[in-house]
């Protein structure tokens, strides 16, 4: 289940973004594990992180038609109408510094000649393509 919170008073608006999670602690500060104070663990998490909000386009049309002693129904379903195919993002991660050239450093912000400490977009679902969907309902 997700989390959404919301806004601190006087916070931007972000009106494509939701919250979904909150800022690592060492990053913000710029610190190692071993300096981090609860003041400073607090202050990260209310510094919420935003992923892209996720919209799809559904519709549907449907016509009753009578033949005789029989009624007809058919309808037609179109699912994500406008083909959006950018994946839906669920969450952040971090990236320990050096990690990515088998130099991981679990304390450190940053190791020379690698990556540094970073948190980053994780976790994704690419929505259905464009489906179209027509049914015939026949009652006797």
């Amino acid at each position: 289940m997700e989390r959404v919170f919301d806004r601190p008073q006087g916070s931007p608006v972000r009106p494509q973004e939701r919250a979904y999670g909150s800022r690592d602690a060492r990053l913000k500060f710029q610190t190692t594990a071993a300096t981090i104070t609860t003041a400073q663990t607090v202050a990260a998490a209310y510094d919420y992180l935003y992923v892209p909000s996720q919209l799809t386009n559904n519709v549907g049309a449907n016509y009753t038609r009578r033949f005789g002693k029989y009624q007809a129904r058919f309808q037609l379903n179109i699912t994500n109408i406008l083909n959006r195919d950018t994946p839906d993002w669920s969450g952040y991660s971090v990236i320990n510094a050096g990690q990515m050239t088998n130099q991981s450093s679990t304390t450190a912000i940053a190791v020379a000649g690698s990556n540094p400490r970073m948190q980053v977009l994780t976790g994704f679902q690419n929505p259905e393509p464009r489906k179209f969907v027509f049914t015939t309902t026949v009652d006797f």
